[in-house]
C-alpha cells in the first residue's frame, strides 16, 4: 500500500492512478491515435496514447474529481465533434440529444471540470507540467472549489475561460497536447494559461477579472451562466496562438506554416 498526502483533501492515505487530464480527452469519440505531446521542457515532442498520470489523489478525492469529467465529456465530445470548414463560432446552451439530462446547461459543473484540470497540472510533480504554476494561493482557491463544490462564488469574472475548437482534419498538424504554459497579459499585470488537448484549446484567466470580456484571450469566445459560445478555427488560423508560441514553436517544429 503506497500512503501519501492527498493533494485535494491534504489527509494521508493510499493514493491512486490520476489523470492530470481526462482520458477522454486524450481521443476523439470512438477514435484514438497516438497524441504528439509538445513541452517547453523537451526538446522534441513525445508520442502519447492514453494521457500522463500520478498518484495525486486519494480514492474519494478521485471520484469527487470523476463527477466533473463524467458531466463535461458528453458535452464536450460534442462540442469536439464539429468540424466545419470555415471559422466561425457555435453556441452551445443544452445538452441536446443526452441521455439522462435535462437538456439544461450546468455552467459552474462545467467550469469546474477546467479549473480541477489547471489544478492538477499545478500541484503535479511530473515534468511536462513544470509551466504550470499558480502558487499556493491560487491553488487552495481552487482545491477548496473543487472540495468542497461551490460553484455559487463561481461568477463568470472568476478564472474566466475561453474555448476554441482546432480544424484538424485539413491542417498538416497531427492532434498534438500543449500542457498549461502561461501567458502574461497586458492590462492589470495579471496573467492567464493556455492548453491545447486533442483539437481543444482553452485560455483559463487566473484570479478575478472584472473587465474579463474585453481581455485578448476572450475574443470571439464566452463562457457564462447561460451559454458557451466555441470559436472553430484552424491553428493556422488562430493569430493568438501563433503569437504565443512564435518562437517556440520555431523550435519545437509546432507548427507547419
Amino acid at each position: 500500500m503506497e500512503l501519501g498526502i492527498c493533494a485535494l483533501c491534504e489527509k494521508e492515505k493510499k493514493l491512486v492512478d490520476s489523470h492530470i487530464f481526462p482520458a477522454f480527452m486524450w481521443k476523439s469519440g470512438s477514435k484514438q491515435e497516438p497524441i504528439q505531446e509538445f513541452s517547453l521542457n523537451e526538446k522534441y515532442p513525445k508520442k502519447r496514447l492514453n494521457g500522463i498520470y500520478q498518484k495525486l489523489l486519494c480514492d474519494t478525492c478521485e471520484k469527487i474529481i470523476g463527477q466533473y469529467e463524467n458531466y463535461g465529456r458528453p458535452f464536450l465530445e460534442r462540442v469536439r465533434g464539429i468540424t466545419p470548414k470555415e471559422p466561425h463560432t457555435e453556441v452551445f446552451n443544452k445538452f441536446d440529444g443526452v441521455k439522462g439530462s435535462n437538456n439544461k446547461y450546468n455552467y459552474s459543473k462545467l467550469k469546474l471540470l477546467f479549473l480541477s484540470i489547471l489544478w492538477r497540472a499545478s500541484v503535479s510533480s511530473m515534468p511536462q507540467y513544470a509551466q504550470c504554476d499558480l502558487g499556493d494561493f491560487y491553488n487552495s482557491q481552487i482545491r477548496k472549489l473543487l472540495l468542497d463544490n461551490t460553484p455559487s462564488i463561481l461568477s463568470k469574472s472568476t478564472f474566466p475561460i475561453a474555448i476554441r475548437c482546432y480544424n484538424l482534419e485539413d491542417s498538416d498538424t497531427s492532434p498534438l497536447h500543449i500542457p498549461p504554459i502561461k501567458v502574461q497579459l497586458k492590462n492589470y499585470h495579471k496573467s492567464c494559461y493556455f492548453f491545447v488537448i486533442h483539437g481543444l484549446g482553452v485560455h483559463i484567466g487566473v484570479g478575478e477579472f472584472q473587465d474579463y470580456k474585453n481581455e485578448e484571450f476572450m475574443r470571439g469566445a464566452g463562457f457564462d451562466e447561460e451559454k458557451l459560445i466555441v470559436c472553430y478555427l484552424s491553428v493556422e488560423q488562430d493569430k493568438h496562438l501563433i503569437n504565443i508560441y512564435s518562437e517556440s514553436a520555431k523550435k519545437l517544429g509546432l507548427l507547419n506554416i
